[in-house]
């Protein structure tokens, strides 16, 4: 199996990157943050009405240094919030750990104070561990574990225990160590899963990367083909145009020139077919908005498009062209759009195969039950016609399957060859053969001799 190569991310592509996880952070945090900042201001209001019925008497000032901790800690969750809000991710992932600590910590020593430690403190270090697993930072969630653990061992062997748990707490040193033990396993699988997490979230991150620069190569081909109409067209007319008023003068050209003019001449009709091949994508784009497909004879459309080809001095006149379609089947396209693709399909038969090798053609009916390469949607509810245009010449690797009919794409091997192409053909295909209502593709092994076959699937005509 062919590994694939890894993708260059450029450094704003990386910060990008980065900054999709910080925003997806920051918003969780503040998120948290607020939900908990009232939770501890509701908290806070609960505590005063209590010391308002049970010490009706106490003064004020003892009043507000009793709720001085739970002040700091809705304090610390409002930072947590602001940070979150200024964009400071570690920051704000730093004042969210303090304050769910301080939150614990304070549990902790509410119960020490008044009943003595009970067991469910233990679920309590358990969650605060599963809620800064959420900021996604590998350091606060170490850093709580560590903190759970000194918590852990300080209600085992430090902090007076509440009434009627002494069987629980008379073997401390091995329930001690199996929650330390379920602590940092959890601890462990937490980070396995957010480095999991994050692995997923790159994969996801090059995916967009590469659609995005996809995206950016088709603009920078449709402004190729606009600069090409306001550029390079009015030229090469021009030139065109001199080298006809030269070629036909009244005043016969000097023996020496005459070859030289006819192959200019010859040149920039070539460079006026390229140019003009180009401007036909645009245009293509646009007519496939505005079909009006026909009832085609598929075996007469054959047969025009290889005559396109088959004139002395081509390279189809010395090929023996196997066709193989019955003469009534019909497809619902449009002639001359199909006579296109298929003579484009025959020159590039033509083109990446050895002279003298022969061609196939044939067409098939295929009923309803065949829904291989059907286009995407419902499927049709009427069979449809396959033709396919098969070679043997080089083969396409299979790898390289996936570039095939994208415009102004050639195969590696071929841009090195002396073989002529713009890179525009199977993307006109394909964009004629959509826009009628079927499907294209190729199927090769890759091996020299084996050649390819190109496949195209138009719907029938409508009964009636």
């Amino acid at each position: 199996m062919t590994q694939q190569p890894m993708l260059t991310i450029s450094d704003t592509e990386q910060r990008m990157e980065r900054s999709y996880d910080d925003d997806r952070r920051l918003r969780l945090l503040e998120r948290i943050g607020v939900i908990l900042s009232f939770t501890v201001l509701f908290i806070m209001l609960d505590e005063f009405v209590f010391d308002l019925q049970i010490f009706p008497t106490l003064p004020w000032f003892i009043r507000l240094v009793r709720l001085i901790p739970v002040i700091l800690l809705y304090s610390v969750y409002m930072l947590t919030v602001v940070s979150a809000r200024r964009k400071q991710v570690r920051l704000a992932t730093l004042f969210f750990t303090l304050a769910v600590s301080l939150l614990s910590s304070l549990e902790i020593f509410r119960l020490t104070a008044t009943q003595g430690l009970v067991p469910s403190y233990l679920v309590v270090l358990e969650g605060i561990i599963a809620i800064i697993s959420l900021s996604g930072a590998a350091w606060a969630l170490v850093s709580t574990a560590v903190f759970a653990t000194i918590d852990t061992v300080f209600g085992f062997f430090l902090a007076p225990h509440a009434a009627g748990y002494s069987a629980f707490y008379s073997t401390a040193p091995e329930t001690c160590a199996v929650a330390l033990i379920f602590y940092w396993a959890t601890t462990s699988l937490l980070l396995f899963q957010w480095r999991s997490y994050q692995l997923t979230m790159r994969d996801l991150h090059e995916t967009r990367v590469q659609y995005f620069r996809s995206k950016q190569v088709e603009e920078l081909k449709d402004q190729f083909i606009t600069s090409i109409n306001h550029e390079l067209r009015n030229p090469v007319m021009t030139v065109i145009g001199y080298l006809d008023i030269i070629k036909h003068a009244d005043e016969a050209l000097p023996a020496p020139l005459q070859p030289l003019v006819d192959e200019a001449f010859a040149a920039g009709e070539k460079l006026q077919a390229l140019v003009e091949s180009i401007l036909e994508t645009r245009q293509l784009e646009q007519w496939a908005e505005s079909l009006a497909p026909e009832s085609v004879n598929v075996y007469e459309s054959i047969v025009a498009s290889a005559s396109t080809l088959s004139r002395p001095g081509d390279a189809l006149a010395a090929r023996d062209l196997r066709v193989n379609v019955p003469h009534e089947l019909q497809v619902w396209s449009e002639t001359v759009r199909l006579r296109q693709v298929l003579t484009n399909l025959l020159a590039n038969a033509m083109k990446y195969s050895p002279p003298g090798t022969a061609i196939d053609v044939w067409a098939v009916r295929c009923d309803d039950t065949d829904q291989r390469h059907l286009p995407a949607g419902p499927p049709l509810a009427r069979p449809r016609v396959e033709i396919a245009v098969r070679d043997f010449g080089h083969g396409i690797p299979p790898e390289q399957m996936p570039i095939l009919f994208q415009r102004f794409v050639r195969l590696p091997r071929d841009i090195t060859s002396h073989v002529p192409g713009n890179g525009l053909g199977l993307y006109l295909c394909r964009t004629l053969v959509t826009a009628m209502g079927g499907t294209i593709w190729a199927e090769s092994t890759g091996v020299e001799g084996e050649g390819t076959t190109f496949y195209v699937r138009l719907p029938i005509p409508p009964e009636g």
